[in-house]
């Protein structure tokens, strides 16, 4: 067990340390993975014998780490159209199931009109 869950936390540091700067789809789903094994094995019984790889995260750092990389995705996103807006606001969302972060509600919600107006925009011009 100690060395399935050495090796998964180590695979993941070494995928989010070597992830390119815009690859944050990496850095998130390993952050992830990290997070499901922290609150996953955290209250279990045989969690003393892992206690060195679950010391090394926080709940809160790994869903904080979590949001980081939603907000730094969706604020990279070169809008354009409706659906890059939708992806922004979605993004932003998705930051906050994770954690209360810098102002992502009213992102969210104004990435959404955006996606709404240029949508309709769109629309009009093409009638």
């Amino acid at each position: 067990m100690q060395a399935t869950v050495g090796s998964l936390t180590e695979m993941a540091q070494k995928n989010i340390q070597q992830a390119a700067a815009m690859d944050y789809d990496t850095r998130i789903k390993n952050y992830q993975l990290l997070l499901a094994r922290k609150t996953e094995q955290e209250d279990k019984s045989y969690s003393s014998y892992i206690e060195q790889y679950l010391s090394l995260y926080t709940v809160d750092g790994l869903k904080e780490s979590l949001t980081i990389q939603f907000y730094q995705q969706a604020s990279a996103i070169v809008t354009t159209n409706s659906h890059d807006y939708l992806r922004k606001a979605k993004l932003f969302r998705q930051c906050y199931e994770y954690f209360n972060y810098t102002n992502i509600h009213k992102r969210a919600e104004d990435n959404q009109k955006l996606c709404y107006k240029t949508a309709a925009q769109k629309f009009y011009v093409d009638v």
